[in-house]
Parts: structure tokens; sequence; C-alpha cells
């Protein structure tokens, strides 16, 4: 286990606002991945898409390895995917993360990458002080949640990912939200590829060469040398946390393990058939080179990451990227 222990400060807790350095601050959430979801990821095709991954059935070594999973770990999972093959519903639930930072406008606030609503969470928002004056998607799959903090805070401006490859977020969140939005659609904002929409102590960059269901923008929280992301890194599980039993089994499977730092294969793979890798790669070390960040803050794995096997945070982030072939694209 060693080879996959994470240097951290802390690990953000469920429900509870941590500040992660001054003017940010991080939540950790749950969610029910696919379930009822009508368009995108759906249930049913990431119960098939995990059991194909699952080559030898309950006898796939991931289901047997013990380098991560604890044999208690273990006799679960493969528990879970027993109940999948016999037909049953499984709740694939995952760790995602939310961002509040100060925008550098007085004490007005942001937040990115929305979790499901929690009204604990909302208090400690309002304990901050400051106006929360816009709320982010910052990609094409992190948006779900946004119309429940939108109802909470109805003046905050909602940013939105740019569209790509035909798929439009403000069409989404149009036709596909779980609760109404109640800022006009004629207010909502598409983000920039650079600047400092948010505010002028946060500055945005398009990761370019990723456009297939994400088309991120990652942003930089300049006082707390913080880069901002959601899918764009992919933090290991640390070696204190036990994930469930879902993002043990399905990070074993796209990641080759759990606890490594390493972005999973669909998104490596989708930027090999429909991105550019060379523009990648070049969008990454303009990031790396003129961004001044130390620390990380993204949707899934334990946060914030600082570091890896003595990697920098600018290390990790590069090399994650740079594992994709210039060949392939």
């Amino acid at each position: 286990l060693s080879a996959f222990t994470v240097k951290m400060t802390t690990i953000l807790q469920y429900e509870h606002l941590h500040e992660l350095a001054d003017g940010i601050w991080g939540c950790r959430g749950y969610f029910p991945l696919g379930k009822d979801q009508t368009e995108g990821l759906k249930w049913e095709g990431l119960k098939t898409r995990l059991l194909s991954l699952l080559t030898e059935g309950l006898d796939s070594p991931p289901l047997h390895d013990e380098t991560e999973s604890s044999v208690a770990d273990l006799q679960e999972e493969r528990a879970k995917i027993q109940s999948l093959l016999e037909g049953n519903y499984e709740e694939f639930t995952l760790d995602t993360t939310m961002v509040v930072a100060r925008t550098g406008n007085n004490d007005d606030l942001t937040i990115i990458s929305p979790t499901p609503f929690s009204e604990e969470v909302h208090q400690q928002i309002k304990s901050l002080g400051g106006k929360v004056t816009s709320l982010v998607a910052p990609n094409l799959q992190h948006w779900l949640y946004l119309p429940q903090w939108a109802q909470a805070y109805p003046t905050a401006t909602i940013y939105l990912a740019p569209s790509a490859l035909g798929e439009d977020l403000g069409n989404k969140l149009a036709d596909h939200a779980s609760a109404v939005v109640p800022q006009p659609r004629a207010e909502w904002q598409v983000l920039n590829p650079t600047g400092k929409q948010l505010g002028p102590a946060i500055v945005q960059q398009l990761l370019a060469g990723a456009p297939l269901n994400m088309n991120e923008v990652v942003f930089l929280h300049q006082p707390s040398k913080t880069l901002i992301a959601a899918d764009a890194f992919y933090a290991g599980y640390r070696i204190e946390e036990h994930p469930t039993w879902f993002a043990r089994i399905w990070f074993k499977l796209t990641k080759g393990h759990f606890r490594a730092v390493k972005l999973p294969i669909y998104r490596t793979s989708r930027v090999t058939t429909h991105g550019d890798v060379a523009a990648l790669r070049v969008c990454v070390d303009d990031i790396v080179q003129r961004w001044d960040f130390e620390q990380i803050v993204a949707a899934h794995g334990s946060q914030p990451f600082t570091s890896f096997e003595g990697e920098s945070a600018k290390e990790a982030f590069k090399r994650c990227w740079y594992e994709i072939p210039l060949s392939e694209g």
C-alpha cells in the first residue's frame, strides 16, 4: 500500500465545509452515479460497462487482489457484483467535491462543482459572510446539483462549461434538471476559455484538446495557490480513507488502483479518439508554467492533493495528462 500513499494536509469530510487555505473551502458529498438519469450516463449503461470490465466475472483479479482492498472489502465487492449479475439494483455511490472561494470582489463567494444540496452546508456557507455571486458547472458532467444550489442562491450568476461535440450544458440544464433553475436561461453565462469571469482573484483556462464529455474549464485561486479542477485531475484515495465499494472497484478497473493518482481510461481514451493530444499537452504546459499552485482540489478522491511519492501538485498534474501517448493523438 505504501506505493499509493498520498501526502495531504487533511481529508475533506462529508457535508462539512473545510478551510483549505485563506479564502477557499472544500466540501465532500456523495451521490448515486447514474440513478434516475434520463440523459447521458444512465445506471443501466454504467452497470453494463462495469460488468464488461470484469472479463472473468467473479473470478476477475481485481475482485481478489489484496494490494488495496482488505479481505472484508473484497467480500463486499464480490457480493455487490454477484447481486448485479442476479439482476438486482445496487447503488453506485461516488464521492464528489465542491469548492467555495472568495472571488476577490469584496467578500463575494463562488461555488464551483456543486455537490448534492445540504442545508447544513448551506448554513456553513452563510457563516462565512459575503454573498454567493456565482454558481459554476466547470465541465459537461458536473452540473446535476447546480439547480438545487441555484434555488438557494437565486441572484447568483450561473456559469456553464462551453458546448462541445453536440453536447450543450444549457440544454441539459433546461431539459433534464431535477429542480427548476430560478435564474432565467437568457441570463446564464458560458465560461470563456480564459479570463477572470468569477472575480479578480480567480483565473480560468479551458483545458484544450479534451472536448468529449468533458470540455472543462479549470481555475486558479491565486491567493491560496490552489488549482480547482473537476475531472481534469483524479487524486487517489488517501491510505487513511475507506472509499465506497463502487469507488474501489470502479477505479481499480479504470485506473489500475483506486489509491493511484492517475486519470481513468475513459478520460484518456476520449482524448485519443475525439480530442487532440498535442493541443492538450501545450495547454497543460502553459498552465503549469504560468500558474503558481501548490495544491489541487478535484472532484474525486481524497482532497486536497499536495504531493504524491515526491511529486509536487504541478508535476502530478502534468504527468497524468502526459501519460497519453502523443502518437495516438
